[in-house]
């Protein structure tokens, strides 16, 4: 924040300037997406669990649904 007030708009000339931006940039994306609850899939996941059993006994492979979600919360 210092070199950014410091230097102005020069300080967005370096590449390395960018991966400083990265954290909090990926924190103001990931906390709200927590506190309302994006990243909750327990009930998805027992649908899934249930849906996998019973696709076992006939022979069908269920989907997870919950892939999306995971990766998101993986990357960020």
């Amino acid at each position: 924040m210092k070199q950014l007030r410091n230097e102005g708009l020069e300080y967005l000339k370096s590449v390395w300037n960018y991966l400083d931006l990265i954290p909090p940039i990926t924190l103001s994306i990931f906390l709200p997406l927590e506190l309302f609850g994006f990243f909750s899939y327990k009930d998805d996941v027992d649908k899934y669990l249930a849906e996998q059993r019973l696709g076992n006994f006939m022979g069908i492979q269920a989907e997870d649904p919950t892939v999306f979600i995971r990766t998101i919360e993986a990357m960020l």
